[in-house]
């Protein structure tokens, strides 16, 4: 990555003009920043809401003007908020605001030349880490989807190859359930002729030593359960053919609970004698959606359900439609989230999880995934109660603006 061309944006507001000319040209000609002035408050919105801006600088008179301005952008996280104060008032609460984020940096009359400089470069240096680090982990996340999509096609592949011999299996499993009884009645019937006691003793004998008696009842038995398993193969494989097929780029209209189901289906090594699955389906008309993404968004939903629960608990997933639109919430009984977490669950690379267990991309994926239908993802959480996330989608595409 080079930053030949790189530009960081500085942007002073200052409703007295005291600063303006001498802090644009400084940083214009020193730093080779971008630096953008403005006289007002709503101007300075403006700009915000059109403009990349790295930095802010805010003139104000006291920290009462400075911390009222600084509140109404904090919907800014990755700005950088300075203030230029002519003089502070009440210390102790200053920087108690500063201490809770509410601006970064601050600069008391009078203003050197160096004291901006340091600040400039102090606040330059760190967003090109960021930026730096961030293009890191956006390169490993790169090869991590590649990795991904290939192994996604290999399973696809697998499961198609996996077709066969299970349906063959399975078909095999289903005439012995029919066999087997017919040969134990065939030895019934020889147990009813009259045998000479030397074969009869000797086939008595035989009957013990295989243990006849526990065959008759468990065999068929064992054929039934083996019949169930082959059932539950053929099923994940046509769900994992159904997850991974590389057809599904358009939308088409879909089943969501038996999205839902199929998800369920995948990731039943995750809940499995440990959490229990509440199912609350209402009736839902098909929905128009690319059903394959969506299906990566139920199983990323569900397996963070079941991550947050460490011992036993419950997962409960209700759907119901509402109007011309349809809501799948997904609840655990688990661990639960701060309010400062749930702030940024959404965003790029942020994760709680430890180690290399979470990339920090589930989330913002699934959210960019519902968006790009027209819907919602919100999250409630309490902390140690559980988290439940809301999925709103529109049932027809064209209906929604």
């Amino acid at each position: 990555m080079t930053f030949k061309n790189y530009k960081y944006i500085i942007l002073l507001v200052d409703p007295f003009n005291e600063f303006n000319n001498l802090v644009y040209n400084f940083f214009q000609t020193t730093t080779s920043c971008n630096a953008m002035t403005c006289d007002s408050q709503n101007n300075a919105f403006q700009i915000l809401e059109s403009t990349p801006v790295n930095m802010i600088l805010f003139h104000a008179e006291n920290e009462v003007q400075g911390i009222s301005f600084f509140e109404q952008i904090q919907a800014y996280p990755e700005l950088q908020k300075v203030m230029l104060i002519d003089k502070v008032l009440d210390k102790k609460l200053f920087f108690s605001w500063m201490n809770d984020g509410l601006f970064n940096k601050f600069l008391t009359k009078p203003f050197q030349d160096i004291h901006l400089l340091l600040m400039a470069f102090e606040s330059i240096n760190e967003h090109l880490k960021n930026t730096l680090d961030e293009r890191i982990k956006m390169e490993e996340q790169f090869v991590h989807n590649e990795k991904m999509s290939t192994l996604g096609q290999m399973m696809a592949g697998i499961a198609h190859e996996l077709k066969n011999p299970t349906t063959f299996i399975h078909s095999n499993l289903n005439n012995l359930k029919k066999f087997v009884p017919n040969l134990f009645q065939l030895i019934d019937r020889y147990e009813q002729l009259d045998l000479p006691s030397e074969i009869a003793s000797e086939i008595d004998q035989f009957k013990e030593d295989i243990n006849y008696a526990y065959l008759k009842e468990r065999v068929p038995r064992m054929i039934e359960r083996t019949a169930e398993g082959t059932d539950r193969l053929k099923k994940i494989l046509l769900d994992l053919k159904l997850f991974y097929r590389k057809d599904a780029q358009s939308f088409e209209m879909a089943d969501i609970n038996a999205a839902i189901e199929s998800s369920l289906n995948i990731i039943s090594h995750e809940y499995k004698d440990r959490i229990t699955i509440n199912k609350e389906f209402g009736y839902l008309p098909e929905v128009e959606c690319n059903i394959t993404k969506i299906n990566q968004v139920f199983v990323n939903l569900l397996i963070n359900a079941c991550h947050a629960i460490s011992d036993i608990g419950e997962v409960t997933i209700c759907t119901c439609e509402m109007d011309d639109r349809v809501q799948i919430d997904i609840s655990d009984t688990g661990c639960g989230m701060p309010e400062s977490v749930q702030k940024q669950i959404f965003q790029p690379f942020y994760t709680t999880k430890p180690g290399t267990l979470g990339s920090g991309l589930g989330l913002s994926i699934s959210n960019k995934v519902i968006k790009a239908h027209k819907g919602r993802i919100t999250v409630k959480s309490q902390v140690d109660k559980g988290t439940t996330f809301t999925i709103v989608l529109p049932i027809k595409q064209s209906d929604i603006n």
